[in-house]
């Protein structure tokens, strides 16, 4: 619809200057009328605080009503705060529903999600190797933090023979990709 399209513009900054209270103003507009995507971009606003003050229930509370129908941004992003326990109650069995449920969409944040969730035993038996399996799907998707993660299970040999080599290639494309960890781990690991 013409006002989410419009808050989408002031949002991104495409054809206008980027003006996130501007943003917030034609996407609330859009999300109060089922518009998901609107929804999706509204809760991150709260969730990060832009033109408007940081607010995790309210990101919660955005991300529930996009996630419900079907946004796999939205489901990720309610994954993560079930996960994390920001705008409710942390539960590690909701936070992997949403993360699969964004996941079956070929959402790679989704996909990493579910792999740090095996990776720790959160809400699962800890299994490195499903981390390994999910941590590869996502970063072959481009998600520079699943690729930083893959790189950190190869050096310490968490789930795959340890390989400095594939912990190297990875761990550099999650920097080229702007993970600021990876930039750390190149100059230590990656000569």
């Amino acid at each position: 619809d013409a006002q989410g399209m419009l808050g989408m513009l002031y949002y991104f900054g495409h054809g206008t200057t980027q003006n996130y209270n501007l943003a917030l103003q034609w996407l609330t507009k859009a999300a109060n009328q089922g518009n998901a995507r609107a929804q999706a971009v509204l809760g991150m606003m709260y969730h990060r605080g832009q033109g408007t003050t940081q607010n995790y229930n309210l990101a919660f509370q955005w991300y529930t009503e996009a996630a419900n129908q079907g946004n796999a941004s939205a489901q990720n992003n309610l994954g993560w705060c079930y996960e994390i326990g920001y705008g409710a109650h942390q539960d590690y069995t909701l936070a992997l529903f949403w993360y699969k449920k964004a996941a079956d969409q070929g959402n790679p944040a989704g996909q990493g999600g579910i792999g740090d969730l095996y990776r720790d035993g959160h809400g699962v038996e800890k299994n490195y190797t499903i981390a390994i399996s999910w941590y590869t799907k996502s970063a072959n998707n481009g998600f520079p933090e699943a690729q930083y993660n893959l790189g950190n299970m190869y050096l310490t040999g968490k789930g795959v023979v340890k390989d400095g080599r594939k912990a190297c290639e990875w761990i550099k494309k999650s920097a080229a990709n702007g993970f600021a960890k990876a930039n750390e781990q190149l100059t230590t690991y990656c000569k």
